[in-house]
């Protein structure tokens, strides 16, 4: 599950740069912003999925910090939450669901129920 949230996630990240980058003027800086990011929390996608947890744990958490941070700033901080654009606020949203997500145990099925030897 963490590699798909991951990939997820890298995949809104862009998608969030290109849109930056295609419907407002000087939004080159946007597109790179994702294109960076989401590549970080794709590799993130990889280290989960050839089981290399913790690497991957701190490549996500690096990249919702900042995504999430700086969304955060820009939405509800400089610009207010009445003028904040709607893909601000769900990657706001996402990356508080992936963080959650992120540090959640990365396998539910090795664990024993109580009882079982």
């Amino acid at each position: 599950m963490h590699t798909y949230v991951a990939g997820f996630y890298g995949l809104c990240v862009v998608a969030s740069g290109l849109m930056r980058y295609f419907l407002e003027p000087g939004g080159e800086t946007g597109l790179w912003f994702g294109i960076v990011f989401g590549l970080l929390a794709w590799i993130a996608a990889l280290c989960f999925g050839s089981n290399k947890t913790g690497i991957a744990r701190a490549l996500l958490s690096i990249c919702v910090v900042f995504v999430g941070g700086w969304f955060f700033y820009e939405a509800l901080i400089k610009k207010g939450f009445a003028d904040a654009e709607l893909r601000m606020l769900f990657l706001i949203v996402l990356s508080v669901i992936v963080a959650v997500v992120t540090w959640m145990p990365a396998d539910q099925s090795s664990k024993s129920a109580p009882g079982d030897p």
